[in-house]
């Protein structure tokens, strides 16, 4: 798909993440028994985030990659492959088939959460990248 055709079809048009765009920044995030579900407000993206699982075959890519969990004490840990190349925007990110993002979410407070992310993809940047 095209980045315009993206925008026609209101599809997401960069990597999932929880750091605010320039409108509607607003989440709703719920937790069930073996999922996690992100809903974000721009776009209305309803991402599914199975927890102890395994990641679908490598050859099954996903437009917002195939995302699991795992807790690692108070912090949930998801790690994504099998993205899109398509999903590459000039605006955001590059990736390609090899992309893979790791994300951190840890509850500090009633009202925050700390939103850490680890990007690997060898064939798009020379080394990780973190945020």
């Amino acid at each position: 798909l095209s980045i315009r055709r993206q925008r026609q079809m209101c599809i997401r048009d960069r990597v999932p993440s929880l750091t605010p765009g320039m409108m509607n920044p607003n989440l709703q995030i719920v937790q069930t028994k073996d999922h996690v579900m992100v809903l974000t407000e721009m776009i209305h993206d309803a991402r599914i985030i199975r927890i102890n699982d395994n990641h679908l075959p490598f050859n099954i890519p996903q437009w917002m990659g195939d995302p699991v969990a795992s807790w690692e004490e108070d912090t949930l840990v998801v790690h994504s492959n099998n993205f899109r190349p398509e999903q590459s925007s000039s605006r955001a990110i590059t990736l390609s088939d090899e992309f893979e993002l790791t994300e951190r979410y840890t509850l500090v407070s009633k009202n925050e959460i700390l939103y850490e992310f680890t990007v690997l993809d060898s064939k798009a940047y020379e080394r990780p990248f973190s945020g």
